[in-house]
């Protein structure tokens, strides 16, 4: 046994695995990397199928509430003409699943707040806005109410719902509703509440097709409203409003619009800032968020500080481009400071934001392909353990990804040979013609010389493919970028490769020079192309890291 050990054969097969465990553990390593400190990876919940464009790119039909005393949230999403509800705990674990009777062939958007067991829930469906009172406890419809016709989009702030469209605004808490300004033409709106005030920004088309930005401001106790255009926003034939946000500050308010621009496939995002009871008063401006479509969510407004949560692009390995969700922090027209909140191969949507006591939850959905995946990450100590642990096909995917990378390797190789084999094989040619009949008598001399020279060239050839790529730098592995750790594996896989050579030819007898170099040669080749090639040509191809 200890024989067949020493024997080369048996040394370059453990060779071969150790340097593939080396690979995958270190894709393995950056699969379970978090996000940010303190902040876990994603959690996979519940995927669903679209049919078509309009529901791949719908993710409004999706919302979910906390449901404090059974410790978790219950998610309700429209999918196949039908309302879904599906309750979790804090780990992202499926406690229960329910399907809605009866059908509702399409629903563009959808809000709900909860009252014990009822859940009044509105949906806009067509520009009809029906509301619905579920059991959800049941997972049964109770009733069902025709709220509006001709309506553009709505938003439920606690109990009290205001929709818009071809009318103008309305209200209601689910009795009288109330209409304001009724000879506008409203598109979007958002609001946001401070003790009894509801703070509403909507965005108003014009006759000329301008759209105009304006603050309305609701007086809950009073029932009165008053509002007021804050500013234009970008119109035309290719221009498309995406979103609007509002936050509220105890001083300051911040709005929010972005468009889109269709026809270069890029958006605009504007803020508006003015102080509470003065909204003549704007300070506007352009937020620098690459990305198509961010949608930023505002999640507070503390003193000068706007933190919100938008798509951003993100690198993901050397230049894949992705879009994830990035917590930022905005003061004085520029953005602060970068959080980043989701690292999947999804484009990360419609981000939705708990507080539970001292933890924090975001809810999202991950567009792949023609799924929407429902995600859930924190830095809860329940979730930061739900998500620390793989997947099954995430296990696969890392096995296939780690054994199919080195497939290329086969003919990347070729590369690191043709710097180092080529010119010894010329510099033996050359001392051949010279001295050859010494050459033939002085194998192990010859051999020695043209390890060394190889080894020169290999080292020539790392550094200028690697140390000296500086585009390579923030990407590759930490020892790879390490001297001291590379050099030693350098050297060892030379050995390595020595040792293998050295026991070839003691079982052949007095092989040729040649022979000799070039079997040394192949298995050197052979060592440091698992070392070095997954990481300078597949690795940064595989895209298991994530960079701002």
């Amino acid at each position: 046994m200890l024989v067949k050990m020493k024997d080369w054969k048996f040394v370059l097969l453990i060779s071969f695995f150790a340097l593939y465990f080396l690979f995958f553990s270190v894709l393995y390593m950056d699969e379970v990397k978090l996000p940010s400190e303190e902040w876990s990876r994603e959690i996979f919940i519940k995927e669903f199928n679209a049919t078509n464009v309009a529901q791949i790119m719908n993710s409004r039909n999706v919302t979910t509430l906390h449901l404090p005393e059974e410790n978790g949230f219950l998610t309700i999403y429209h999918e196949n003409g039908r309302l879904h509800t599906l309750q979790m705990d804090y780990g992202g674990r499926i406690v229960s699943e329910k399907t809605l009777e009866p059908e509702i062939l399409e629903s563009y958007k959808i809000k709900a707040w909860r009252d014990q067991d009822r859940i009044y829930l509105y949906s806009l469906e067509n520009r009809t806005l029906q509301g619905y009172v579920l059991d959800w406890k049941r997972g049964e419809i109770i009733r069902q109410k025709t709220m509006g016709e001709g309506i553009r989009d709505m938003e439920l702030e606690e109990n009290l719902l205001f929709f818009a469209g071809d009318q103008g605004l309305q209200w209601t808490d689910g009795g009288e509703i109330h209409r304001a300004l009724e000879n506008q033409v409203i598109e979007k709106l958002e609001v946001a509440k401070t003790d009894n005030l509801y703070h509403i920004a909507f965005v108003e088309r014009k006759a000329d097709s301008s759209k105009i930005v304006n603050y309305g401001l609701y007086n809950s106790e009073e029932n009165s409203l008053t509002a007021q255009e804050i500013g234009n926003i970008p119109s035309g034939t290719s221009m498309s409003l995406s979103h609007i946000d509002i936050g509220a500050g105890d001083k300051d308010l911040y709005i929010i619009a972005v468009s889109i621009d269709n026809k270069f496939s890029s958006s605009t995002v504007e803020y508006f800032q003015f102080s509470k009871g003065r909204p003549e008063h704007v300070i506007r401006g352009n937020m620098n968020i690459n990305g198509y479509a961010p949608n930023p969510v505002i999640l507070a407004v503390d003193q000068r500080d706007l933190t919100f949560i938008a798509t951003a692009e993100t690198t993901k390995g050397n230049n894949k481009k992705v879009n994830n969700l990035v917590e930022f922090t905005f003061r004085d027209g520029e953005i602060t400071d970068r959080k980043l909140l989701s690292k999947t191969d999804g484009l990360s949507v419609s981000p939705r934001w708990f507080t539970v006591g001292e933890d924090r939850y975001l809810q999202w959905i991950d567009v792949v392909g023609n799924k929407k995946r429902v995600m859930l990450a924190g830095d809860s100590p329940q979730l930061m353990e739900a998500a620390g642990s793989l997947r099954k096909d995430q296990w696969m995917k890392l096995f296939m990804d780690t054994t199919l990378g080195l497939v290329p390797i086969t003919y990347i190789a070729s590369i690191p040979l043709v710097y180092t084999f080529v010119p010894v094989v010329i510099l033996m040619f050359l001392g051949s013609m010279a001295r050859l009949s010494w050459m033939e008598q002085n194998t192990m001399k010859v051999l020695f010389a043209a390890v060394v020279m190889h080894t020169l060239a290999k080292l020539s050839f790392t550094n200028s493919a690697i140390f000296n790529n500086e585009s390579l730098g923030n990407v590759l592995p930490q020892f790879i970028k390490n001297p001291l750790v590379f050099g030693i594996l350098f050297l060892l896989t030379t050995a390595i490769a020595s040792y293998c050579v050295l026991d070839y030819t003691s079982k052949k007898g007095k092989p040729h020079f040649f022979s000799s170099y070039a079997f040394f040669a192949i298995i050197d080749i052979f060592l440091y192309s698992l070392l070095v090639l997954p990481y300078y040509y597949t690795y940064i191809t595989l895209a298991y890291f994530t960079k701002l």
